[in-house]
C-alpha cells in the first residue's frame, strides 16, 4: 500500500531518498521536486505533471512503475536498468 497524493502539489519537494513505493502521484505537480535515490517501486505516476527526464533519471528504481508512454520511452531510452528489479 502506498501513499496517496493524487493532485498533490509537489513542487520544488526535496524528496531525496524518499521511500514512495506504490505511491500514488496521479496529476500530482513535480516541477523541481528533487528526486535523487527515491525509491519509486511500483508507483503510479500516470498524468504526472512537470516531471522531467532528468528528474527520472536520478531515482534509486522505476521497477513496476506506472508511467505515460512518454515519458517511459524517454527513460528506456537513456538508461534501461531503471525499470530492471533492484537488488
Amino acid at each position: 500500500m502506498g501513499a496517496h497524493l493524487e493532485g498533490a502539489d509537489l513542487s520544488g519537494a526535496y524528496l531525496e531518498g524518499a521511500y514512495l513505493m506504490g505511491a500514488h502521484l496521479e496529476g500530482a505537480d513535480l516541477s523541481g521536486a528533487y528526486l535523487k535515490g527515491a525509491d519509486l517501486k511500483g508507483a503510479h505516476l500516470e498524468g504526472v505533471e512537470n516531471l522531467s527526464i532528468e528528474q527520472l533519471s536520478e531515482v534509486k528504481t522505476l521497477y513496476e512503475v506506472e508511467l505515460d508512454e512518454s515519458l517511459h520511452t524517454l527513460v528506456k531510452e537513456r538508461d534501461l536498468t531503471l525499470f530492471e528489479k533492484p537488488d
